[in-house]
Parts: C-alpha cells; structure tokens; sequence
C-alpha cells in the first residue's frame, strides 16, 4: 500500500495546486501571446497622449481639448495616468502593458469556473482588446465579476448584495455602454433570482450604493449636455441626450450605420432615415430572445436547454457577425465587450462532459469554434490584418524626408503626429510649396487631394498601413527602405 501512497499524494498534491492556481498561468500566457510593440492608431495616440501628460489636471485638460466621448471614459485614462507615473512607461509596449491588469483580474474572477476561462482567453475579442490601448478589456474584466456573481446567484447561493453592486458601479465607470449593459444585467438578475430582491440586507446595500450610482448618473449626464457623443441635432440637451442613446444602438448593429446618423443635423432628418423603423423591430426581438432565452436557463432542464442556447447564444452571436461583416472587427467587440464573458460562460455549458457518441453535436460545435476563434487569434496576432494607421513609420519617414532638406506637410489626427514627435507647422500659402504631402485616412481629404492629382503637380504612392504619400512632380521621391 506504501507504494502506491506517495504516487497518489502527489497526484492529488499537483492537481490542487492546478485548481488553484490555473487562472493565473492561463493569464500569463494570454499577456505573453496578445501583447506587442506596434504603433498606435488614431485613438491609441489619444489615449497615450493623456496618459504622459504630468499632471492629473493636465491629464483632464488634453481628455476635454479630444473632445467627442472621450469624456466618458476618463476612469481608463486616470487609471492608465497612474500607471505611467508609477512605471514610467511611455513606449507602445510597455502602456499596453497596462492591460494586463485586467487579464489577470478577468482571470481571477473565472477562476472557478476554467472551461469558461479558457474559451474566454481564447476568444478573438478578447485577444484584440487586451492588445488595444482602449477600456474595452476594462469592460470585459468588470463584466466577469458581474457576470460570476450573477450566475452564483442564479445556481442558489446567497447573493453578496454590495459585491454585486460594487461590480456594476465598476462596469458603469468604464463607459456609458458599461451603464447600458449594467442595466441589462440587472434585468437580468431580477429575471433570474427576483425573490432575492428583498430582505434587510438587499436594501441596506441599495442604500449604501445609491448614491455613488446618482453622482455617476449626473456626471455621464453632463457629458452628454455639453455634447460628448457625435450626434447633436437639437438645441435641446435632452433631445441630443436621446439621439446618443440610439446611437449606441446603431453600434450594435441596430438601426442605421453609424456614419449615416453623424451626418444628421435636425431631428426631422432622424425620423426620415432609413432602417430606423427595422433597428426598433430587431431590437425588440433580440430583447424578447434574451429575457425568454434568460428564463428557459434558468429551469436547467433538458428540454428547455437548446432553446435556451438558441437564444441566448445564436441571436446574439448574428449581431456580432453581422457587426463584422458590415463594418469592421472592432465593431462587434467594441461595444459588446461586456455580452462577450456571458457568451464564453453559457459556452462552456455547452462542453461536453464525455465524449460519447450520444454528444457528437456538441463535440463538433465545440471543436469548430475552437478552430474559427484559434485561427482569428493567429491571424490577429501575426497577420496585423485589422491594423490602422501606422503613425510611427509615417511620423518617422516624414523626418527622413526633412532631413534631406524637402519640406513636408502631414495631415493626420494632432495627437498622434505630437505623441510620435512631429511639431506641427502653420500651413502655407499653396499647397505646391510642399514637395511631399504625407496623408492619413485620404478620404477626409478626397475633394482636395483629387484636385492635386488632377493638376499633375503631385505624384500619389502607399507610405504605408493608413497613409498615403503626394510628392511634388518636381523632385523625385528618396527610396525607402522596407
């Protein structure tokens, strides 16, 4: 019996340390595979430039000179602030860095429950916003704990009432889409667990957290008075208050695109827009599905389930192919980022426990989304095929050609030309007395730029991932070294 003791202690021995400890190496690994020293695009620039800044009010002061919604997620910027003055960082690697904070917190807050950890790591949404120097993996963490804590509740534990609403007020200081998507979670448990909504603990802990939740209310509401989304087509505050709101929802892939209603200027040219009337239909039959699909789950039968799954799993995921498909990858992620933990953990209700044959539908669903998401990461990772502008080479390149006595004119977003070094210069008087014009995003530029090509006093060539180079038919462009 000696023999076989010490074998066993030590297999037990190893795999409690396992359990315990795999979510930290599980988000090591995720950091180790995610993270890399690209430049920065346009709202990375902006995100960087308020972090350097060396004071707090500094800090406020570049967040108000961005404008637009950058206002909203200032608890990010303060945070990231922090960790520059704390670290010192300043190079691309190591601000993304930063993000592996809330990895590891998202690691923490899955830590019992691994299978849904490990679809979440691998999950291509989560691989991209961990290397993006924006909230959105800020949003992705305070989700797990809102979501473990829901679906804690929703199995019969007793609901830990100030956690919850610590959780929620931390998902609502992300962003104003943490605020939608709390609410949706509270929905959501009072649909799972309402007869918990009750008792002396519950409303001592409303009590306490009201009043954190008003001041952020208030603050997410001046915001959007003095206009921090896109979309002002009033004079009236609560009106443009509204069309924000809706303009979240065309994010989701609800109602027209999101560049169509910037270009809105009156509330007459709202209501005349096409595929308002479609959006308000979708999305009350993705509400619908939701709320059915939320209560189907919580009887855990087996009849109920794949309906459930349909619901909760399918509906959803069309928006998030429908947002990739007809916009871009950062779409569907960007302000879904809080759904994606909910989907990994129904996902992992889906794992086959064997692998008999009786669950071969389940095994082939499951394998095939490991290898779409698996393939996404790789190609994410080392294809750069989602990419934006380079604002390092072109900034770089830009003071190459200066070098060589030329003089240069580069249209690009202020902030990012500044973080990268370039001092911008009063433009002249015309535009042929620049021997090189270096572009970003030439399509901001389209009637101006087309007017130079049609001149043929400028030459048009790629510099590289987000810009476009116009030399002066007068000199010829130096070679480049790629």
């Amino acid at each position: 019996m000696a023999i076989y003791y010490v074998p066993c202690a030590m297999h037990k021995e190893h795999s409690g340390w396992w359990a315990k400890y795999n979510w930290l190496v599980l988000s090591f690994l995720s950091c180790c595979f995610s993270f890399h020293d690209q430049s920065f695009w346009i709202d990375e620039c902006c995100t960087a430039s308020c972090a350097v800044q060396p004071s707090l009010e500094e800090c406020w002061r570049q967040i108000c000179r961005i404008g637009g919604s950058d206002a909203q997620i200032a608890f990010y910027y303060y945070l990231l602030f922090l960790w520059h003055q704390v670290t010192g960082a300043e190079s691309e690697l190591a601000l993304r860095l930063f993000n592996g904070v809330w990895v590891f917190l998202a690691g923490w807050f899955f830590r019992k429950e691994p299978k849904a950890l490990v679809i979440l790591l691998l999950s291509p949404f989560f691989i991209y916003y961990t290397e993006e120097l924006r909230p959105y993996i800020l949003q992705i963490a305070a989700s797990c704990g809102v979501t473990m804590l829901l679906y804690q509740a929703s199995r019969g534990h007793p609901p830990r009432f100030h956690a919850l609403f610590g959780a929620l007020f931390f998902l609502c200081l992300t962003s104003l889409t943490g605020v939608v998507w709390g609410f949706g979670f509270i929905v959501a448990f009072f649909i799972l667990s309402f007869r918990q909504f009750r008792g002396r603990s519950f409303w001592k802990a409303v009590f306490c957290w009201i009043f954190p939740f008003a001041g952020l209310a208030a603050y997410y509401a001046y915001t959007l008075s003095l206009g921090a989304r896109s979309v002002v087509i009033s004079s009236s505050w609560v009106v443009n208050v509204a069309a924000s709101l809706y303009e979240l929802m065309g994010l989701a892939g609800l109602g027209p695109p999101r560049a169509e209603l910037r270009l809105c200027t009156t509330l007459d040219s709202l209501w005349k827009m096409e595929g308002l009337v479609l959006g308000g239909v979708v999305a009350l039959v993705m509400g619908g599905a939701l709320v059915y699909g939320v209560v189907l789950w919580s009887r855990q039968s087996s009849r109920s389930l794949p309906w459930a799954l349909l619901a909760l799993v399918l509906i959803p995921g069309m928006v998030f192919l429908y947002g990739t498909e007809a916009m871009d990858f950062r779409f569907s992620g960007r302000h879904c980022a809080p759904l994606l933990p909910v989907l990994c953990l129904i996902w992992s209700k889906v794992w086959p426990q064997n692998w008999k044959s009786s669950d071969r539908c389940r095994v082939v669903l499951f394998i095939l989304m490991m290898i779409v998401w698996l393939a996404s990461d790789f190609r994410l990772r080392f294809c750069s095929i989602y990419s934006r502008e380079n604002y390092r080479e072109a900034v770089f390149y830009c003071k190459s050609l200066e070098e060589k006595g030329m003089k240069v004119l580069l249209l690009c977003n202020e902030f990012g030309g500044k973080f990268y070094g370039w001092h911008f210069q009063p433009p002249a008087n015309y535009w042929s007395d620049y021997d090189a014009i270096v572009v970003s995003r030439p399509g901001r530029y389209a009637p101006v730029l087309k007017a130079m090509e049609d001149s043929g006093l400028y030459q048009r060539s790629a510099l590289c991932q987000g810009f476009t180079v116009y030399f002066n038919g007068k000199v010829l462009p130096p070679a480049r070294k790629d």
